[in-house]
């Protein structure tokens, strides 16, 4: 999925027959978190700068990527992966 494309049209859209409407909120609304985590476990990157492990992934770059993107309708600015930090709210290259 291109995350650029995605959020110009407005993300993803879930259709289903008005019969199971009730039935697909309830689904798209669970808590899966826990299931997730012990199915596959955490793999959690400590911030570097507190030392905090309530971290989050975070894309560098993504806002500039952007505005190329609609500058010369082409991404040219490199978009690389980093870590968010809940705590102190600093962002680090993974």
């Amino acid at each position: 999925m291109q995350w650029l494309y995605s959020y110009a049209l407005g993300g993803v859209k879930l259709q289903v027959p008005g019969l199971y409407a009730e039935a697909a909120l309830k689904v798209l609304n669970e808590n899966r978190e826990e299931a997730l985590v012990e199915d596959q476990g955490v793999d959690q990157n400590a911030c570097p700068f507190c030392g905090s492990e309530d971290t989050e992934f975070y894309q560098l770059g993504r806002r500039w990527a952007f505005l190329v993107f609609i500058g010369i309708q082409f991404p040219l600015f490199p978009v690389r992966d980093g870590i968010k930090c809940k705590e102190c709210g600093k962002v680090s290259k993974t």
